[in-house]
């Protein structure tokens, strides 16, 4: 579950750098990829890493 967790936010971070177009193309718009975007991939990491 943290891996999963983890590969989430690393590609959430992908998406907010623009590093990849394939999945940025796929992603959300533009509005949605905001700061509340990436917080809430990091209390996603934060709580799992909790729970373990």
């Amino acid at each position: 579950m943290t891996l999963l967790a983890i590969q989430l936010g690393e590609k959430n971070k992908q998406l907010c750098k623009g590093q990849n177009s394939e999945l940025r193309l796929r992603a959300a718009p533009a509005p949605l990829q905001t700061e509340h975007f990436r917080l809430d991939h990091n209390t996603i990491i934060e709580s799992t890493e909790r729970a373990q």
